[in-house]
């Protein structure tokens, strides 16, 4: 009996807990034709800086009950706007890099640098792969786009 309460309680746990994982409903087909995915590299104005521009190019318009929300890319995330009916695009900034570090060769000049922050991505993509988010309906969906080219 006391076996069977443990086993019993084990696995509430397991379930509670696999219960509580947040859950994204990955889709694997767009509610629309993609003509294309690419993206473009542009140096900054110090041209040292460089700025991702991810392009979603559509067949059609996109339909009044799809919105275009976030663009996963890497480990950053983006936003779209609309170029034309059918062409959207997402700017992705590289992260900042604090310019109050200390480098010295001698360790205790460098005692007040705050460790770098790393950023993990909230999907496991490869480099050319993206998750495209958006609502349908206003429900919360995701796409996963493969293969983006660099024009």
């Amino acid at each position: 009996m006391e076996l069977f309460k443990k086993l019993l309680f084990t696995l509430c746990i397991v379930l509670g807990i696999s219960g509580c994982a947040i859950k994204r409903d990955v889709q694997m087909n767009f509610p629309q034709e993609i003509a294309s995915v690419y993206l473009k590299t542009q140096k900054g104005t110090d041209g040292s800086t460089e700025r991702i521009m991810l392009y979603l190019a559509l067949q059609e318009d996109l339909k009044e009950n799809v919105q275009l929300e976030k663009i996963y890319f890497r480990t950053q995330e983006a936003t779209f706007e609309k170029v034309n009916a059918k062409l959207y695009r997402a700017t992705i900034f590289p992260f900042q890099i604090d310019s109050n570090l200390i480098l010295s060769g001698e360790h205790k000049n460098e005692y007040g640098n705050v460790a770098p922050e790393i950023r993990k991505s909230k999907f496991e993509l490869l480099p050319n792969d993206a998750m495209l988010q958006y609502k349908l309906s206003n429900k919360t969906l995701y796409y996963k786009i493969t293969n983006i080219k660099e024009q």
